[in-house]
């Protein structure tokens, strides 16, 4: 949070253009020296930068230049799309000895993640939103592990986010309206409805895999 002209701002950027405007208005030269020499200090000190999560402006700090950077949100439903991506599959991870393209490899990974968002962005465009399996809201927990820098949730949820742009950027209406994310690839269909899709299998980071499956 950042201190600027004797206020608080939780987002510096947002806090430095009040002020601006706030000492434009009242004519204050003096002020206006004074914020910019501590705009200055400030960004000398912080190392990292701000992005919006779940509504929140959070301070991200820099590993020293090192690590992935989080990629924000433009909108609420691309936040809220890659949210339910994220939730779904935060904890599957390629194989590492797939070849690339193939199954369970992170291109098959991303091709799930597009997937999972293909149908949660369908199911949240019909009759029946309600029915779109994860939160579209990150836990507390995940929104701890991005700010803290953590790598896996930090890489998984950028996908999760690229995955939902796909999405939102295709005409999907009409199609898939279903998943799940299975132990092993035996299920045949979902309620009903033929398997028409697959992907993995994935390894867990609590241990054993996973496969993802779509039907209509």
């Amino acid at each position: 949070m950042a201190f600027i002209n004797g206020r608080y701002y939780m987002n510096p950027a947002y806090g430095r253009a009040i002020e601006r405007a706030r000492l434009e208005a009242a004519g204050l030269d003096r002020e206006r020296e004074e914020f910019s020499a501590s705009r200055s200090d400030q960004d000398q000190n912080q190392n990292g930068h701000w992005v919006t999560i779940n509504g929140r402006h959070v301070f991200i700090q820099d590993a020293h230049g090192k690590g992935p950077e989080y990629d924000d949100p433009q909108n609420e439903n691309e936040a809220r799309l890659a949210n339910v991506v994220y939730n779904e599959t935060a904890s599957l991870r390629a194989n590492p000895k797939a070849k690339s393209g193939a199954l369970g490899s992170p291109e098959d990974l991303h091709n799930a993640r597009v997937a999972v968002a293909r149908v949660a962005h369908n199911v949240l465009q019909s009759k029946h939103p309600e029915r779109v399996q994860a939160p579209s809201e990150l836990s507390s927990r995940a929104v701890d592990a991005i700010n803290g820098g953590n790598k896996d949730a930090i890489l998984a949820h950028n996908d999760s986010l690229a995955a939902a742009r796909a999405a939102l950027a295709g005409s999907w209406l009409g199609g898939a309206t279903q998943y799940r994310i299975n132990s092993h690839d035996a299920q045949k269909t979902i309620n009903g409805k033929r398997v028409a899709e697959h992907y993995g299998p994935f390894l867990n980071a609590q241990g054993g895999t996973r496969v993802v499956i779509v039907a209509p």
